[in-house]
């Protein structure tokens, strides 16, 4: 038996300020792994996403960055043909019986929790890790889902595993960048990015992903990801 927590999230493109979260997730819960979920989200249009293959292939690289981190990259959710949470995690318990699993996801997401399709079982089933996040938390925690359920709030995060339900707040690091940031700065003609971020912008480019164009004399040198 493994305990699992499950890190959802498009990551698209991924970048360290994921795997910081990640690897806090990690040592925060104490559990045995941490699958990287890669979702989509409805509200917006699926255009806009870099296919699932190019998004692990790009997190797989990253992860190369994290050596002895049980990072596992997971698209469970386009095997099961679903993205709904509670379809999720029932096709996740079906698979594997023998783990257990925590639930992350940011403040924003409690705060707006009582709106998710069956949130009531998912919350008296599952246990479920609040990432912290800037202007989100204080409306998090006054929201319907924290009011409702406050019986349920675990204020020593690795009980969450043997309690078997209910919620709990970790504090996450900061992150000071952002999928989208990123982008809009390869958008606007950066090429050249710090640390580990470039074997990312270096993948965007080598496989024209996002729209965004070689510059000349920019050429990226050879990689060889997950075809």
């Amino acid at each position: 038996m493994k305990t699992i927590a499950l890190f959802g999230g498009s990551f698209n493109p991924v970048h360290q300020g994921h795997f910081e979260t990640a690897a806090n997730v990690h040592q925060a819960l104490g559990v045995d792994e941490v699958w990287f979920m890669f979702s989509l989200n409805r509200l917006k249009d699926v255009a806009d996403y870099a296919p699932l293959h190019h998004r692990m292939a790009m997190a797989d690289i990253m992860a190369k960055h994290y050596p002895g981190k049980p990072f596992i990259m997971s698209g469970i959710e386009d095997l099961l043909g679903t993205h709904r949470t509670c379809d999720v995690l029932a096709g996740i318990r079906a698979q594997y019986p023998d783990d257990k699993f925590i639930w992350t996801m940011g403040a924003d997401n409690l705060e707006n929790f009582h709106l998710w399709e069956n949130y009531d079982q998912i919350i008296n089933t599952c246990p479920i890790a609040i990432l912290d996040r800037p202007g989100y938390t204080d409306k998090a925690r006054n929201g319907i889902t924290a009011k409702t359920y406050p019986h349920l709030e675990v204020t020593d995060a690795k009980n969450l595993v043997s309690v078997g339900k209910g919620w709990c707040f970790l504090n996450n690091p900061p992150v000071d960048m952002s999928s989208s940031n990123l982008l809009t700065r390869m958008r606007g003609g950066e090429r050249q990015f710090p640390g580990a971020i470039q074997e990312i912008v270096d993948y965007i480019l080598l496989h024209g992903l996002y729209n965004i164009d070689q510059s000349p004399g920019q050429r990226p040198g050879p990689l060889t990801p997950r075809p």
